[in-house]
């Protein structure tokens, strides 16, 4: 039940463990919108994620694993994480892992909309299966704040839960800047500083005098340094900027409920203040006006 209904795994015993003294233990959920919080008392289980199981998923989902005692082995994308008391790592649905805890252990599972995940701490797979130890500081108040909101979540409204949960994944994020990997620490922290970068043009794209100097104080780097980083992906700064702008000037086009908004407040919505400008470039984009392209999308 557990491997077809809650996690999408496939479970089996370790091969040197008898039958009897496998699958045995219990499992309690709580779901709420956006998370569910899964606490797991067990023994002896080996989940593999395969390419069958992924296929078949009706949902992606970002996880953290929070051993509260025994062991678990967590690998994905070719890393290993050893996970004792205190300790939690983190990996995701979308592509094979397994998982391993030989002898009795207890744990904390957060499950949380991919998507989400990544929207705050970037690309996922330079972060699984890295371990975090609890008795580093950055570890400690990360695995704290989970159990803590886990604990009292049933007493907060489904909004503040949602705050609370991508506060959480900011602060796992941040204890896995600290740690020493294959990829070196400074590759993790410059992946958060530009995922801190682009979530500061979004939040601002209405701004027409947004700068780069200000996205780069957001993201704790040099001007230079921003371009750098943004160059690696193929990308400018500005570049990026103009073309979040149109994406959001696109999808508000196309709302419904956004349908007595002249073209020219959705303009000016997304940080364009010149309409010829902001035409030609969406047209460029789109290869329609933002007229004709408001009007092939309505209902």
């Amino acid at each position: 039940m557990v491997g077809d209904h809650l996690a999408g795994v496939e479970m089996r015993r370790p091969s040197d463990i008898p039958a009897e003294r496998a699958f045995s233990g219990t499992l309690s959920l709580r779901a709420y919108e956006g998370v569910t919080f899964a606490q797991v008392r067990s023994a002896n289980q080996h989940l593999s994620r395969t390419p069958q199981r992924i296929r078949c998923a009706d949902r992606e989902t970002a996880l953290i694993n929070i051993v509260l005692s025994g062991e678990c082995h967590v690998t994905q994308d070719g890393r290993h994480a050893v996970l004792r008391a205190g300790d939690f790592c983190l990996y995701e649905s979308v592509r094979p892992y397994e998982i391993l805890t030989p002898g009795s252990f207890e744990a904390l599972v957060v499950m949380a909309d991919r998507q989400m995940v990544e929207a705050s701490l970037g690309n996922l797979r330079t972060l699984t299966a890295i371990p975090v130890h609890g008795a580093e500081p950055a570890g400690f108040i990360a695995q704290r704040f989970w159990q803590d909101l886990a604990l009292r979540a049933g007493d907060l409204k489904d909004y503040t839960i949602n705050r609370l949960v991508r506060s959480g994944f900011d602060i796992a994020g941040a204890a896995l800047t600290q740690i020493s990997t294959g990829a070196a620490p400074c590759s993790l922290s410059s992946a958060f500083a530009l995922q801190r970068a682009k979530i500061f043009l979004g939040e601002n794209l209405h701004r027409p005098d947004l700068s780069i100097v200000e996205a780069a104080l957001a993201a704790g780097l040099s001007v230079r340094r921003l371009q750098e980083l943004f160059q690696v992906e193929g990308l400018t700064v500005s570049g990026y900027l103009r073309e979040l702008r149109l994406k959001t000037a696109a999808r508000h086009l196309a709302e419904v409920a956004r349908s007595r908004q002249s073209i020219a407040e959705i303009m000016q919505s997304v940080g364009f203040s010149d309409q010829a400008q902001f035409s030609r470039a969406f047209r460029k984009m789109y290869g329609a006006s933002p007229r004709a392209y408001r009007r092939d999308r309505r209902p």
